[in-house]
């Protein structure tokens, strides 16, 4: 009834300042109904956390998407220790941190984000993209403001991601 997984994960010398690092999972249409316990109940990031407080949460996938006017990522929990993703019915998966991880849930996929230009390009689809992330870099790029400070930059050349799944 469950799996453990651990990535080790090995970063090109050439490349450097990544954006996450993590894995991209599509889960069948229906698990809408969105648990966990970490940060929230609004989305929040590395570098900006401070007024997400540790609890358990509860929502939906389609209230995770924030309507930034250029589309982009959004509705990231971090200090994550489990989350739960159900149908209806009360299936779905549960993931255990280990021990604690990012997440995010979505209609959305990184690249259908990347290609809109305006929120009314996006259509959402029935799957349900989940992120498992050991973690993100933190927000800003200094394209119109200032850059993520260093120690919140993604720079190293080895990361290992941990966590749990079981099926409910």
């Amino acid at each position: 009834g469950n799996l453990r997984v651990t990535h080790h994960i090995r970063v090109a010398p050439e490349i450097r300042d990544l954006p996450r690092i993590g894995v991209s999972l599509v889960l069948n249409p229906g698990f809408e109904a969105l648990e966990w316990f970490g940060r929230g109940p609004w989305e929040n990031y590395i570098d900006r956390k401070a007024s997400a407080m540790i609890g358990v949460y509860q929502s939906t996938v389609a209230e995770q998407y924030v309507p930034y006017i250029l589309p982009q990522s959004h509705g990231n929990k971090s200090d994550v220790r489990w989350l739960t993703l159900k149908n209806g019915d009360g299936q779905g998966i549960k993931v255990d941190g280990n021990p604690t991880l990012s997440f995010s849930a979505s209609h959305f996929t990184e690249q259908d984000l990347f290609k809109a230009l305006h929120t009314v390009d996006l259509v959402p689809r029935e799957e349900i993209i989940l992120n498992l992330d050991l973690q993100q870099r933190g927000l800003g790029t200094a394209s119109c403001g200032p850059d993520t400070l260093p120690q919140y930059r993604l720079m190293n050349s080895e990361y290992v991601l941990s966590y749990r799944i079981q099926a409910l």
